[in-house]
Order: structure tokens, then sequence, then C-alpha cells
């Protein structure tokens, strides 16, 4: 199974950046976040399904 830091790190340079600086700064606020696949882009759980990374043309899509 494809890990994040695999999706990520294959990601284009701008788009990775942008999303490395938001898994840390998501990883450091929530405490006890979990980062998994859901519908093959990143998703955090906390107490369900509690927000996601989606690349697309413009930038990065983060979805609540």
């Amino acid at each position: 199974m494809r890990t994040v830091d695999e999706y990520i790190s294959n990601l284009p340079e701008e788009k990775r950046k942008l999303c490395e600086t938001i898994r840390e700064m998501i990883r450091e606020n929530v405490p006890g976040i979990q980062e998994k696949f859901s519908f093959k882009i990143p998703f955090y759980h906390y107490f369900g399904m509690f927000l996601y990374l989606n690349p697309n043309r413009e930038g990065i899509d983060v979805g609540f």
C-alpha cells in the first residue's frame, strides 16, 4: 500500500512543498489526528473524516 509520504514526495515541487507545509501544520496543531488514504488522496481523521489534501491545477484543495 502506498503511503502518504510516497504520495507527497511524488508531487511536483511546488505542490509537494505546499502539502508538506500543510501536513506539518495539521500534525502540530491537532494531537491524535490519523493520516490515511481515502479516495486515492490523503485524508486526516479526527473523530471521523476531518480534512483532505487534493492537488489540482491551481494548487492544493484543503477540504474540511
